[in-house]
This record gives structure tokens, sequence and C-alpha cells, in this order.
């Protein structure tokens, strides 16, 4: 058990950032942020339009909703079946289409305002397994963290597809 830990780690240590760069386009337009240089090689991809909202990690049905204005996070929680035991309730973030990662404010689900904290079509919700669990370790805690990982490849994979 203690080797398979040990390789989970391992791997997490030894992955490879995707080189992503979140470039706020509305910003740039506007004159509230500045341009962006490109280089030789670069690429911009713009995805295509997204109506889906994907709930991964810690919940009772992972799984995408079409996106309904208004709707907020713990209703996407609610609507997957509620968090599981094994959920880290705190630590529950929001990744936007963008690219962008919000965090919550730690007194509950986004429970501030901000445009970026809201959903938004194409967003992924992510409910991270509790570092604190005592009750998940060697198999267990490998099959949940591979599981989790597969789920972001795989969005990661199908964003690239576009």
């Amino acid at each position: 058990q203690q080797q398979i830990q040990q390789q989970v780690i391992d791997d997490l240590a030894n992955s490879q950032a995707v080189g992503r760069l979140v470039i706020p386009l509305q910003d740039i337009m506007d004159g509230r942020s500045n341009d962006v240089l490109i280089e030789d090689g670069d690429r911009l991809t713009v995805p295509v339009y997204r109506q889906e909202i994907s709930v991964i990690g810690e919940v009772q049905r992972p799984t995408s909703y079409f996106y309904n204005e208004g709707v907020s996070i713990k209703s996407y929680l609610e609507k997957s079946g509620g968090l599981l035991d094994t959920a880290d309730e705190d630590g529950v973030y929001l990744v936007k289409a963008s690219g962008e990662v919000v965090l919550s404010n730690r007194r509950g689900f986004f429970s501030y305002a901000s445009k970026s904290s809201r959903v938004e079509p194409g967003d992924t919700i992510v409910v991270p397994l509790d570092p604190d669990d005592t009750g998940l370790t060697g198999l267990p805690l490998a099959a949940e963290v591979s599981q989790i990982l597969y789920q972001l490849a795989l969005g990661a994979a199908a964003l690239n597809s576009f």
C-alpha cells in the first residue's frame, strides 16, 4: 500500500504543466488589461462554445449538465447526488472554461457574487478528496486519485479536440 501511495505521489510530482495561458480578451479589448505579446510558434486556440457544466471528483454521480443561467455551484453539486464522505467541502473549486481556477471563499460555496465565481457555460466544478480523511489509504486512495486524474485528463482531451 505504501508503494502504491508513493507511486501516485511521484507521478503527481513529475507531471508537466500543459502550458495554457488564460487571456482576458474582453479586458484587453476594453483597455483594462495589457495586450498579449505573441511570439513565433505560439498558437491561439479559441474553443467552440460549450453549453455544459461538468461536476467531477468526490460526488455521488460525477457528470455533466446543460448550463442553466443562475444555477449555483451548490445546486449542481446537489444534482450530482451531493458530496461523498471523502470530499473536502472547503476545497471545492471552479475551473472556468478559460482555464482560470476560482477557489471558494471558505465560508460556503462561493457565496460572494463576483463574476468569476459564477458558473458559466463550459465550466467544471471540482470536488477534491479530503486530505485529512484517514479512512482512505492504500489502494482505495490510489483508485480515487486516478479517477480524478482520468476525469481531468478526459476534460483536457475534449478541449484539445476543439
